[in-house]
């Protein structure tokens, strides 16, 4: 995403830029001994999202990278990692957005609460 698109929102820039470039690397690791991956994002929304899909939202990041990660892990024979999922909580007095909460990016579970 641009500069501008993080103008006021520093702090969403930076925990973006951790997920996209750490959170496939930590799963790559987790994925050699554990079965399971639970990412829990606890300071999720206020979900201002500028794209119709969430794709420069947190919780979509993770999912895409837990789900990359999982792919790549599916190509070697002693990874571990059948099943990751993403939970979110937002605080935030705006409702969650339904896509969020739908089960159309398998294999994931995206709940939310």
């Amino acid at each position: 995403m641009s500069e501008a698109a993080y103008a006021g929102r520093e702090q969403t820039e930076v925990k973006h830029y951790i997920l996209r470039h750490y959170l496939e690397r930590f799963a790559h690791r987790v994925g050699f001994g554990y079965r399971t991956l639970t990412y829990v994002d606890t300071f999720a929304g206020p979900w201002n999202a500028t794209t119709d899909n969430l794709s420069d939202t947190s919780f979509s990041i993770a999912l895409t990278k837990l789900c990359e990660a999982r792919e790549t892990l599916a190509t070697f024979p002693h990874a571990r990692l059948q099943r990751s999922a993403a939970y979110s909580w937002s605080a935030a007095d705006k409702p969650i957005p339904a896509y969020a909460n739908s089960a159309s990016r398998p294999p994931h579970e995206t709940l939310t609460s």
